[in-house]
């Protein structure tokens, strides 16, 4: 599977891709006209988490999702990679946290229960 990216050129415009759409020999032109001078000015894309929410939405990196928690309250969080707690140990992958970083889900991300805002 190759990793998926997604271009936030602005709050309406947001383009998924990959690195061999960018490189293909037939020009996909809404991709490469929009994306390449996009990277080209220094935005940095975001990465797709290989999760869907509830309804099917793909999360990426820095996507805010309303997510359920025992109390039956949703709470919204950040999509984040980086060291999270489970249990008594420390793990690497993909959580929900808060604005400062923090983690706000148990362990890891549970798609079923997200949806993406």
């Amino acid at each position: 599977m190759d990793v998926k990216f997604r271009a936030d050129i602005s709050s309406t415009t947001r383009i998924p891709f990959t690195i061999q759409d960018l490189v293909n020999p037939v020009p996909l032109l809404s991709i490469q006209q929009l994306v390449i001078p996009w990277l080209q000015a220094g935005h940095k894309p975001v990465v797709y988490a290989g999760y869907k929410d509830k309804y099917g939405k793909e999360i990426y990196e820095g996507d805010t999702v309303a997510y359920f928690i025992y109390d039956k309250e949703y709470q919204r969080g950040i999509v984040t990679y980086g060291a999270f707690a489970a249990e008594i140990y420390i793990c690497y992958g993909w959580f929900v946290a808060d604005e400062e970083g923090e983690q706000l889900s148990e362990a890891g991300l549970e798609p079923d229960a997200w949806q993406v805002i």
